[in-house]
């Protein structure tokens, strides 16, 4: 059953976060449709861990995220440290204007590799 717009005290609308994960050529690939903040995080965030036996590469699609708060950051970065240290790596593809516009006003794409589709980060 799929979870209904909420709105907020303040009449803003908030979309629910669902996230799709499968696996591409050996990579993890996280698709996340909805709104990234403190209250869908942990979602993300589970989405996001890797089983320890596998390679620890993952493709995040963001290119159904309509927002995406300092919790999404925070859990971006805390990821791609993760990976890293198990050898692996983090990429962002398809970022929506409001979301790329986060990312690059906080540095973001200067630390995480950033394409512009699934494609792309998958054959990069």
């Amino acid at each position: 059953m799929a979870e209904e717009p909420v709105t907020g005290a303040e009449g803003a609308l908030h979309v629910p976060l669902s996230v799709d994960v499968s696996i591409v050529d050996d990579i993890t690939v996280v698709s996340p449709a909805g709104e990234i903040d403190y209250s869908s995080g942990s979602r993300l965030r589970e989405a996001l861990t890797v089983a320890e036996d596998r390679p620890p590469r993952v493709v995040l699609d963001l290119s159904h995220v309509a927002f995406m708060d300092s919790n999404g950051i925070t859990i971006l970065l805390l990821t791609h440290k993760a990976l890293g240290e198990a050898g692996g790596w983090l990429r962002i593809a398809g970022c929506t204007s409001p979301v790329a516009r986060v990312v690059q006003l906080v540095g973001l794409d200067t630390v995480i590799p950033c394409f512009p589709c699934r494609q792309d980060a998958l054959g990069a």
